[in-house]
This record gives structure tokens, sequence and C-alpha cells, in this order.
């Protein structure tokens, strides 16, 4: 196998692959892998007429496949990665691969803290009925307060759309590693934001950022959210960047705003959206 390091101009390999063999999981679009890939070093190679992609772990710095991508069954694939390496792991698994898998000897198990949250874009957009009461609050909330502008994100804004970020960062008085490695992420991919032909707004203030978001389209029917982020200080400028955002973009029948990571104040902010829907994925890896 002859892996390469993932590199910018690698984006139209990896577009083509998912729209001919689509993915809808939000840990394989281009964008969220050259993010990461400051901290994940990823490489690609192309086995068997799949496209694969391994990456290194943070943490205990194993290497870590995600799930190939092609057409048709994956399993002596997969047989033939778990054999390469000792410490075997794949994860970002969906659902309807798990069944091809059976009859080797690996273990498979949920990813909980890594399922998408899925929603209905209406829903966002228009926060109708009791249950988005208080994310209308918010919003009327900015409103009156705040005399705002949207703007689109483009090469001139993104100065400030940085600055933004590292105030958000700095805001924080003991930011932990997963913190620090996802802010890290955000400024690499902020920097090269062009190239990566994704859509941007961000809510101003006197000249000033208070929120952005970054999200692209991962099919016709499909807007994933990469970055949502606002100032402290500016409150209801989170539900007014999610609402805005939508408002300026191609409309969708659904929104996919990531994953929750396990951690409780995500969890909260996530199911305050009330997803319709929660995409399961899976970690296989040696017994």
């Amino acid at each position: 196998m002859e892996w390469k390091r993932l590199r910018l101009e690698d984006k139209p390999i990896i577009d083509q692959a998912l729209r001919e063999h689509p993915l809808r999981l939000s840990d394989y679009p281009f964008t969220n892998l050259w993010f990461w890939d400051i901290h994940r070093h990823y490489t690609i190679a192309t086995v068997d007429g799949f496209l694969c992609i391994r990456f290194v772990d943070e943490k205990n710095k194993n290497s870590v496949f995600l799930y190939p991508i092609g057409s048709g069954s994956r399993k002596s694939l997969i047989e033939k990665l778990s054999e390469s390496e000792a410490r075997f792991r794949m994860r970002a698994v969906p659902e309807e691969g798990i069944a091809e898998l059976q009859g080797l000897p690996l273990f498979i198990e949920a990813e909980t803290a890594h399922f998408d949250y899925i929603y209905s874009y209406d829903d966002l957009l228009n926060l109708a009925g009791d249950h988005f009461q208080a994310k209308r609050n918010f919003i009327h909330q900015f409103e009156q307060k705040y005399l705002f502008q949207y703007k689109e994100i483009s090469f001139s804004l993104l100065p400030k759309i940085i600055a933004a970020e590292e105030e958000w960062f700095n805001d924080h008085t003991n930011p932990n590693d997963g913190m620090r490695r996802e802010h890290e992420a955000t400024l690499r991919g902020l920097k090269d934001f062009e190239f990566l032909n994704v859509y941007g707004g961000a809510i101003i203030i006197d000249n000033k950022v208070v929120a952005y978001s970054v999200a692209e389209y991962i099919s016709e029917e499909m807007l994933l959210i990469h970055i949502e982020k606002a100032l402290k200080g500016y409150k209801g400028a989170y539900a007014m960047i999610n609402q805005q955002m939508l408002l300026h973009l191609k409309p969708v029948s659904f929104v996919n705003r990531e994953e929750d990571l396990g951690l409780d104040n995500l969890f909260k902010v996530k199911q305050s959206y009330h997803p319709i829907q929660l995409v399961k994925k899976f970690v296989i890896s040696k017994t």
C-alpha cells in the first residue's frame, strides 16, 4: 500500500470520491479532514479500487483508518487493513457497513459521542412552536439590544473572523487540550478558507465580528455546519448566527450539526435545537 500525506491539492480527489460514493457523515468531507490534519496527519491511498484514509490518533499515536470510500464489498479490504496493523482500529463506520463485517475477528462498538445530529432545515430557520420559544426569545432580545449586520465571509473579512476566533479562545481561562486542538484546527481551516470552497457568515456589531459560522453542502439535501462560534457578552449571538446563516444560504431539507463528543454542554446545546435523527457511527478494532 502506497500512502501519501494529504495535501490541499487532494481536495478534488476526495470531493469526487464522495460524489460518486456518498457517505453522509461529518467525518469525510475534505474540509473536515484538512482542519484536523494539523493534528492527525492524514494519509490517503487507493487500495483495491477504494479510497482509503488513515490518520494518527492524537492521544496514543496509533494509526486509525476511516471507512473506505468506494462501491462494493469492503470485507476483504478491511481484513487486509486489519492485518497490516497490530493495533488495527477503524472509525466512523456507518451503520449500513456493519453487516458485511460478519465473520471477521473484529470487535464492533457504537461511537455514541460521535453520532451526527441531524435537524430539519425549516425547524432551525423558522424556530416555530413552543419548544423553540427560548430560541426566539434570545433572537428577539438580541435584535432589541444590538444594531447588527450579517455579512458573508470573504477574503477581506477573514482577518476579523480570525481575530474573533482568537478572542473566543482567549476568553476561556483554562482551555483544555481538546479546546486548544479545536482552536488550532479552526485557524488552519480559516487561513485556507477560499481554497476550501465553503460558505461562511458573520454577525458584526460596531465593525467587530461577534459570531461566525462556516458550512458546506455535502449533498443536494444536506448542509453540514463545520464551525459556529460567538463571543462572550453577546447574549443570543449563537441563536442569531444559526438563523441568519440559514436565511442567507440555499435552502435544503436537513442540517448536520456534527457531534457532541460526549460533552454535557454540547449535548444540551444540540438537544435544545431538537434533532430529528442521530446518525450512528461505529468503531471496529481487533478483538
